[in-house]
């Protein structure tokens, strides 16, 4: 009988995600400094692959901006700066300049 063993995969389905968030709640209240060095450690990944991300779009940036120096196409550098500054602006910003986008955006919409 297929429904009966649809019904028996619901089951066990609900019945896992059950456990899961059972032992999840059990070992966040039981081990907060393992919770907290969790957070920690990936909040220094996140700052590490920040960096490695950083570097590899000024890489690429260089890398176009090559065939611009050595046309000495002005326009289309200028383009290439502008866009790199955006991008690189939206992407990397700090907090002030996060926050001044915030309130362009805000009174443009």
């Amino acid at each position: 009988m297929p429904g009966q063993s649809l019904k028996q995969a619901i089951v066990w389905t609900v019945l896992a995600a059950l456990l899961v968030t059972v032992a999840a709640t059990v070992l966040l209240l039981t081990a907060p400094d393992l919770a907290q060095a969790a957070s920690d450690t990936s909040k220094k990944v996140g700052d590490e692959a920040k960096g490695w991300l950083t570097v590899l779009f000024l890489v690429v940036a260089g890398f176009a901006a090559l065939p611009v120096i050595g046309r000495l196409d002005v326009g289309r550098g200028f383009a290439l700066a502008a866009l790199v500054l955006i991008l690189g602006g939206f992407a990397f910003a700090q907090g002030s300049v996060r926050s001044a986008i915030d309130s362009i955006w805000s009174a443009i919409g």
